[in-house]
């Protein structure tokens, strides 16, 4: 994965995390050279508690969030690198399991400066073509989905009610009127947004779609599509 950026949280802790329908995966940046049997758990209902030793010193932390399955909820402690071209740092990642399948309010743990990292998506490549998948509420419509298109950029929003606003913009060489979109039914779990994509430039995104390109000559030239779904 490729990380924006990450803002302070509480108790000195940086925190992002990743939203989708079945999940909640958050990062917190801990302390350098914490060995994982120092760092205790506690999966509730309502609260994570997260307890670790540094040197004798005990710090603990309860992060609040909505109802989730404590049972099938999982960490794991390695190093990610959080922004591009920084050092890996050391990483407490939670993966919480939701009671209930929809997506998360952006200020769902009650962390004033927590970042919310959007969804996760996947993609498939084949020679100049690329489709793309996100995860969307299974009540999303057309009418809440808006995609917008340029040489260097696709800018993808959700307005699935009132109360939930999600945006994503993704960075990359595209011919923006051979972009199309509709919704995947065919996904087991959830419902999923398609993008298709044709590349202006070939290239292998082994890294990932979407690394930031330099080109931003082109940006006025906008294709937008409001539906080719129901």
């Amino acid at each position: 994965a490729r990380w924006d950026k990450y803002d302070n949280g509480k108790v000195d802790l940086g925190m992002v995390w990743t939203n989708t329908v079945e999940e909640a995966v958050v990062h917190l940046l801990i302390p350098d050279g914490i060995p994982e049997e120092k760092i205790q758990i506690a999966f509730g209902l309502e609260e994570t508690r997260i307890i670790y030793d540094v040197q004798g010193d005990v710090k603990s932390m309860g992060l609040p969030h909505p109802l989730i399955k404590p049972e099938r909820s999982t960490w794991s402690l390695e190093k990610k690198q959080f922004q591009e071209g920084s050092p890996h740092v050391p990483n407490l990642q939670l993966n919480l399991m939701k009671a209930v399948p929809k997506m998360w309010h952006t200020n769902a743990f009650d962390q004033e400066d927590c970042k919310e990292l959007q969804w996760l998506y996947s993609y498939d490549q084949e020679d100049e073509r690329v489709s793309i998948w996100f995860e969307v509420p299974s009540t999303t419509k057309a009418k809440d989905v808006f995609v917008k298109c340029k040489p260097t950029s696709l800018c993808l929003e959700l307005a699935s009610n009132p109360e939930q606003f999600f945006s994503r913009e993704l960075r990359g060489p595209v011919l923006p009127d051979e972009m199309i979109w509709m919704f995947d039914d065919d996904a087991n779990e959830g419902r999923r947004l398609r993008i298709d994509l044709v590349l202006r430039e070939l290239e292998n995104w082994s890294d990932g779609p979407f690394i930031p390109s330099s080109s931003e000559q082109e940006e006025n030239d906008i294709y937008i599509s409001s539906s080719s779904a129901v």
